[in-house]
Parts: structure tokens; C-alpha cells; sequence
């Protein structure tokens, strides 16, 4: 719980709150992109390499020949949010939007070779619902 004292400011209550607080977004956030990549299908590694962690900016860059793996990915995510703080920035965007290699099939959206027919919306709405209140 916290109070302010006479001698305290808000703004000093504030940054207290946020220096507790922003340990736990980045270790809620960690926890879904790893559900992400966890559930994300691994037919050409395509759509596992595809998931990016972007701050304060929407960027929905992509790699149609990425084939490095969803460890890549994640790497490169958990690094992103490792730099996210709720007092310097606004959003964090996580988006898969990779289209097909020649560019014509937003492969993303349609996972074609997945059983499961679960899309990168899916599975992100997924991760956000587990996290619903936490973050």
C-alpha cells in the first residue's frame, strides 16, 4: 500500500509505484511472447520467426524468407520489452505480419499449412486473455 507523507510529493509517490510496477509488466510480457512462440505452428518456421516486440511505434516490418526459429524471435522480443518502461513510454505493439515469400498471401492471417487453422491474431488474443488484468 502506499501513502503519501507531508514531505512527499506525488510525483516522487508516482516513481516509486512505477519502479515496482515496471518489473512485473516485463515479466508478464516475457511470459507472452513465450506463449506465443509456443503456440505458434512450425510448418517452415516462417510464422514462428515472424514475431516482433516494437516500442512506441507501429512498425509492421517483415521477413518473408526469416526462417531463423521461434528462439530468435523470442530473443529479439524479450530484448524489446527489456527496455520498456510504463513512465517513458506509451505502447509496446507485438504483431506477426508475415506474408508469403512472393508477396501476394498475407500468410499471417491465414497460416495455410496449420491444421489448427489458428491465425497470428488467434493466437496473440490467446496470450492477451491469459493476461487479462496483468498487463
Amino acid at each position: 500500500m502506499y501513502s503519501i507523507k507531508s514531505n512527499e510529493s506525488f510525483e516522487s509517490l508516482f516513481d516509486e509505484l512505477v519502479s515496482d510496477i515496471d518489473p512485473e509488466i516485463r515479466l508478464a510480457l516475457n511470459q507472452m511472447v513465450e506463449i506465443l512462440i509456443d503456440q505458434s505452428p512450425v510448418d517452415t518456421a516462417r510464422f514462428v520467426s515472424n514475431w516482433y516486440a516494437v516500442i512506441d511505434r507501429e512498425d509492421f516490418t517483415s521477413d518473408p524468407t526469416n526462417t531463423s526459429g521461434g528462439n530468435s524471435a523470442l530473443s529479439e522480443m524479450i530484448a524489446v520489452i527489456q527496455n520498456y518502461s510504463i513512465s517513458e513510454n506509451e505502447f509496446i505493439y507485438i504483431y506477426n505480419n508475415v506474408y508469403s515469400e512472393d508477396n501476394q498471401e498475407f500468410y499471417a492471417a491465414t497460416v495455410s499449412y496449420d491444421p489448427s487453422q489458428r491465425t497470428a491474431q488467434d493466437i496473440l488474443d490467446a496470450a492477451e486473455n491469459r493476461f487479462a488484468g496483468l498487463i
